[in-house]
């Protein structure tokens, strides 16, 4: 019993799996041409075969393969969205507000376009003007 617990530890992670097979679908493969490369990299036929250091250089290929031809682009995390989007509400700004804010630090529109780095000035920016609101005792608030 101890000897499938220490194996199954070290079983490819269903975040990596997942991680595969939306790289895979982005970039218009099929199960077969995710197949080829798990087999190429790492000699396994089968994905549910791979192990976590398996699945980690299959996933560094997938993600250096959908940047070179060019649809894979990250994205905000889920924190940073939900941190400007709380900015926001503290603003009291509404979302076509965040966007034309976002337009002017990023030059995009949507905020899940935006890269991470994108995202964390936007973040700045928006904590800069709520400090200079609040000094300036704007939306009822004293400094």
């Amino acid at each position: 019993m101890a000897v499938a617990v220490a194996v199954s530890k070290y079983k490819l992670k269903d975040k990596q799996r997942r991680k595969m097979f939306a790289l895979a679908k982005s970039m218009g493969w099929n199960i077969e041409a995710l197949r080829d490369i798990v087999w190429a990299m790492t000699g396994q036929r089968h994905i549910s075969a791979l192990t976590i250091k398996g699945g980690d250089v299959v996933l560094e290929e997938l993600e250096r393969l959908a940047k070179e031809v060019g649809f894979f682009k990250p994205q905000p995390s889920s924190k940073q969205v939900a941190k400007i989007y709380k900015l926001g509400y503290l603003l009291r700004w509404q979302s076509t507000t965040i966007r034309r804010f976002n337009r002017r630090t990023t030059g995009r529109w949507d905020i899940y376009e935006n890269t991470p780095d994108e995202a964390n000035k936007l973040i700045n920016a928006m904590e800069g003007v709520l400090a200079s609101e609040q000094q300036r005792g704007m939306h009822g608030r004293r400094a």
